[in-house]
């Protein structure tokens, strides 16, 4: 007996171990463009992964290996269990294949309660499995193998099964409740293992490949989103989130309107005016660049529109494993620009053409104190469906300028296109208009720069176009074919664009450092506001400010200041590139620059600070952040 208990748990730990090394292999090719490295680094990736491998087996596996004395009354339900647990940790590992070049990292816990947060996955749930049809089969392949080796190994019974020694089988059972329980713990060091263990032997970028996505939703379910970092007394720290507006700048454009508009994806390598390749999908938003001001370090803080969004409209990044807008803190009170302009007289609005529960924007618009939301439900044309995720950008932008032209003015608005992210849909009469590049996105770029031409080409046949200012950006960068926009500074690189029809100071390039938190308060700051107030990004027109991008990447923080990237894992620091000198970011100069590294260490850590306490104790106002304990 205990001679058939030993070869079932020996083999079921091996099918599983198996399985999931080959759907990490899957991951590798899928995105071997960004993880591309010489094979020992590679093969040290994949033999680390077995140590999260086991940590995640383990506990799949507990059902099955406590109910290994009775699996002779069980087998038809154990070879279920087993083949279900197996297949989702493989399937996870699958979906983080394709959606690891969106995220640049593996998903956590927060994954399902996105997909789930609106009705969009049961509307693009069948263009995802058409689209990516061979990660489906080959997840299927594996699923087919690991059923084959179970009933090869696994299933048959032995003649004589069913006797034998009581006690052997009780010793066999402990010593395999000692091994699961040191596999949960990923070894016999006195904590176990997290994500933070993954890449320390190496390069940390290729955590990714030795992590799984069932251990970093493992690790990161129920757990706090936060832990409150406490580097310094608050009168030490270097970095305050209370910002005074001053700035060459300040009140320049008084009592104009406002309008962000937020481009689907558009990623600097799509940009002519911005890649440095010769080539572009967006010759409008190039024009436009030519007569504006262009931010030309400008960097996403995050990999999703649901953390681009809160980053543009509320200088709010997101610098944990949750979105802001899923996470328990989205019931905050917090600072934006609705409601710090609402009390001047502003009107303001949020329009997206998508369903109005898509991404959570809606109960976010709400709680930022945007007056109006305006979504696919508000269209008041149900043709114009796209047939996936809402409205066409064309005909959403041309509503939007309807809705602004009979808004009270001055007005505030924040416009989220949709068409630019995948399935790509353009209309079926502007199909073979736009260039189709090489990856599936190029032609919706495309489009979506045509639709910006459209709506400024209705924009100004109104009273309120030469009175507004406009700031074009993305809330996130997309797929990429070249290297220099796959690392992990270059793929969160996105424009900013400062633009007003009528004024001649909003003009040229800056080469500042600048991100998304950075709108709000600049924009603040042309229109004259005067007050303190919270904010996690820095005015781009004052020159006393740190400019700098921050972001959480690979499960670590980044901060890129003054030309040189620090990584930082919440503890120490584990490097430092010179971004100005080497775009690839392949060598760590900490050694050479130990001053800049300290001095980069200390604000980042300011930073983190400010943002942690800033979530957990629910000060992200001006008023609440300078209140003392209770």
């Amino acid at each position: 007996m205990s001679g058939a208990l030993w070869r079932r748990f020996i083999a079921g730990w091996a099918i599983a171990l198996l399985s999931l090394c080959l759907t990490r292999l899957i991951f590798f090719i899928n995105n071997f463009d960004t993880l591309h490295a010489d094979a020992a680094t590679v093969a040290l990736s994949f033999l680390h992964g077995v140590r999260f491998d086991a940590v995640s087996t383990a506990y799949a596996l507990l059902p099955f290996i406590l109910l290994l004395p009775v699996f002779l009354k069980l087998r038809g339900f154990l070879r279920l269990y087993f083949v279900a647990a197996v297949g989702a940790m493989n399937m996870l590992n699958c979906i983080d294949a394709e959606f690891f070049r969106f995220i640049s990292r593996r998903s956590t816990d927060d994954l399902f309660r996105f997909a789930f947060i609106s009705d969009d996955i049961y509307t693009i749930g069948p263009d995802l499995v058409r689209d990516f049809w061979y990660l489906v089969l080959l997840w299927a392949l594996v699923m087919l193998l690991v059923l084959w080796l179970y009933n090869r190994v696994i299933h048959p019974v032995s003649t004589g099964e069913s006797s034998g020694s009581r006690i052997m089988a009780t010793v066999s059972m402990m010593a395999f409740a000692l091994l699961t329980v040191v596999a949960m713990r990923g070894g016999m060091q006195r904590i176990p293992i997290g994500i933070i263990d993954a890449g320390q032997a190496h390069d940390p970028r290729f955590s990714v490949l030795e992590l799984n996505s069932s251990f970093t939703m493992l690790k990161t379910f129920g757990k706090p989103d936060l832990p409150e970092l406490q580097y310094f007394e608050d009168d030490e720290n270097p970095m305050s989130p209370i910002l005074t507006l001053q700035g060459a700048l300040q009140g320049h454009l008084r009592g104009h309107n406002v309008v962000v508009l937020i481009v689907e994806s558009l990623g600097s390598e799509y940009m002519g005016r911005l890649n440095g390749l010769g080539h572009t999908y967006t010759p409008f938003i190039d024009s436009l660049c030519n007569e504006g001001l262009l931010f030309t370090n400008a960097f996403a803080n995050g990999h999703r529109s649901i953390e681009g969004i809160p980053a543009c409209m509320a200088a709010l990044p997101t610098l944990m494993y949750e979105p802001f807008i899923t996470s328990r803190y989205a019931q905050n009170h917090f600072s934006s620009l609705p409601n710090l302009l609402g009390p001047l007289g502003y009107t303001s609005y949020f329009m997206h053409g998508g369903e109005n529960g898509t991404m959570g924007l809606l109960p976010f618009a709400n709680q930022a104190g945007f007056d109006h939301y305006l979504g696919k439900n508000e269209y008041p044309d149900p043709s114009h469906y796209d047939g996936h995720w809402g409205i066409f950008d064309h005909h959403f932008l041309h509503h939007a300028t309807e809705v602004f032209s009979a808004a009270p003015k001055p007005f505030v608005a924040g416009i989220f296109t949709l068409s630019s992210h995948h399935p790509y849909s353009v209309p079926e009469e502007l199909r073979g208009r736009f260039p189709v590049g090489n990856l599936p996105i190029h032609e919706s770029i495309g489009y979506g720069d045509y639709s910006v031409r459209r709506f400024f080409e209705d924009a100004k046949r109104t009273d309120w176009y030469d009175n507004t200012l406009f700031v074009i950006t993305a809330d996130h960068t997309s797929l990429s074919e070249f290297k220099e926009f796959q690392t992990t500074l270059g793929s969160l690189s996105i424009p900013i664009l400062f633009f007003h029809p009528n004024d001649t100071l909003l003009k040229g390039t800056s080469d500042i450092t600048a991100q998304q938190v950075d709108i709000m308060p600049s924009v603040l700051s042309l229109l004259g506001y005067e007050e303190p107030f919270f904010s996690l990004g820095q005015n781009v027109f004052d020159s006393t400010a740190h400019h700098m991008a921050v972001a959480f990447k690979f499960d670590r923080y980044q901060m890129l200041l003054d030309g040189k990237l620090l990584t930082f894992d919440g503890e120490q620091t584990l490097g430092l590139h010179d971004f100005e000198r080497e775009h690839m970011l392949h060598t760590d100069v900490k050694g050479e620059y130990s001053e800049d590294a300290a001095r980069h260490e200390r604000i980042l850590k300011g930073y983190l600070q400010n943002y942690t306490r800033a979530l957990v104790r629910n000060r992200m106002t001006a008023e609440t952040w300078q209140a003392n304990d209770k």
